[in-house]
């Protein structure tokens, strides 16, 4: 798929049944997470930890905060609102 714009990429994707999305979307994940598991041990401990949160986060479906809400929420926890 080397050269091929986002665009194409989308049309080719619309053009799969849903099993098949389903299907390449598992592969995607699986490929992503063979990625991630060779840098994990060029990783520190704690670099490592947060890696896994954000992975029992983004599989748990809550989506994730952007900066804004992210200073909102730790100012909530602070006591500062």
């Amino acid at each position: 798929m080397t050269g091929m714009t986002l665009d194409q990429l989308k049309h080719l994707t619309d053009m799969l049944s849903p099993a098949d999305k389903a299907r390449l979307i598992d592969d995607l994940i699986a490929r992503l997470a063979t990625e991630i598991a060779s840098t994990e041990a060029q990783e520190s401990p704690l670099g490592q930890r947060l890696r896994s949160i954000r992975a029992e986060i983004v599989a748990s479906g809550v989506p994730l905060l952007d900066r804004t809400s992210l200073a909102a929420e730790v100012a909530e926890r602070r006591g500062e609102r």
